[in-house]
């Protein structure tokens, strides 16, 4: 019991620590809360600071936390303006997804022979490439992929993705204005936009005027879950 309120408090308190750095100290405003806590997570494994009496725990809260997540985000999008301002957005979305399928589908002949997981992994590598790592987490639910296949898959993505936005940051410019048009977005390129939103203490977002909206969208967000869950029944 001890062990998992100790393990419970560092997987929650962890995020919020991060979160309470970048909020306090201007210095640190550019670490990434997501990558710094997966990195959280590989050293408390790799380290034996938590053995494979966790793995149970760690389940449980990776699928509740993953089943919330997704209606919670659902929820702040407008579904309208997406429509009506998507339009270059979702081509290149759908030549993304185009891209991944043809790539993954290319591997099956090179790779598949060698991989007994080669289906769960094209899998998982469809959900990270096309909808980020609630998609991944959500479709490593779905396909009981042990934990160890997930991290190696997940770790992997951190590394190519951290060279990639070394290109980006780097060489992209010069190199994409060679056939790409100048906007908006590739004068930005070389910087990180760090919302308002992202910098807001604590305090401001639990205030006794958000906390009902908050709570009734978490209620909800466990309403769809509870439905989604029950259809696992049949």
């Amino acid at each position: 019991m001890t062990e998992t309120l100790l393990l419970s408090t560092a997987l929650f308190g962890f995020p919020l620590g991060v979160h309470y750095v970048r909020t306090s100290y201007p210095l640190f405003r550019k670490i990434n809360p997501i990558v710094a806590s997966y990195l959280f997570g590989l050293i408390l494994v790799n380290t034996g600071l938590i053995g494979e009496r966790a793995v149970p725990l760690l389940d449980t809260i990776a699928t509740v936390t993953v089943a919330l997540s997704i209606p919670l985000m659902l929820f702040t999008v407008n579904i309208r303006s997406w429509i009506r301002e998507s339009g270059q957005t979702g081509i290149a979305m759908v030549l993304a997804a185009l891209s991944i399928a043809l790539t993954l589908g290319a591997g099956r002949f090179l790779f598949a022979a060698g991989l007994e997981d080669f289906p769960r992994l094209a899998g998982m590598l469809v959900g990270v490439y096309t909808g980020g790592t609630p998609n991944l987490a959500a479709i490593r639910t779905a396909l009981n992929v042990p934990a160890d296949l997930y991290l190696a898959v997940h770790a992997s993505d951190i590394l190519l993705s951290a060279l990639y936005l070394m290109f980006v940051i780097t060489a992209a410019r010069p190199v994409l204005s060679l056939f790409l048009k100048r906007n908006g977005v590739t004068e930005r390129m070389d910087e990180e936009i760090v919302t308002e939103e992202e910098l807001k203490p604590l305090r401001e977002v639990f205030t006794r005027e958000k906390i009902k909206p908050l709570s009734a969208a978490l209620a909800l967000a466990l309403v769809i879950f509870g439905i989604g869950a029950s259809f696992t029944l049949f």
